[in-house]
């Protein structure tokens, strides 16, 4: 996204809670844990751990247009999370009947 779109952007999307229809959060990710065990002569065992979470917004207003924005959170092996840079987004929601003639 360019630096001249994202101030016109967040206000947009401020300003479209109270058209909206349908908001929502969603959360999403997955985690891993375990431990490895090294069997040379040190015999060391170590434990590793993957955790990401990846929140969805969402506001479908009333005309069919969604606003969103998404982002990721991941923690890896005891090191502290990092959230990456946000993605915004605009898409068409369901088609709507067209009235007949």
């Amino acid at each position: 996204m360019t630096p001249r779109l994202r101030p016109f952007l967040i206000p947009l999307l401020l300003a479209a809670g109270p058209l909206a229809a349908e908001p929502g959060l969603t959360l999403s990710g997955g985690a891993a844990f375990g431990v490895t065990f090294d069997d040379s002569a040190s015999r060391k065992t170590d434990g590793y751990g993957l955790l990401d979470i990846d929140p969805v917004a969402r506001i479908e207003l009333d005309n069919g247009l969604i606003l969103g924005a998404q982002t990721r959170i991941r923690a890896e092996n005891r090191q502290s999370a990092e959230a990456a840079a946000p993605r915004f987004f605009i898409t068409t929601g369901r088609l709507r009947d067209l009235p007949r003639r």
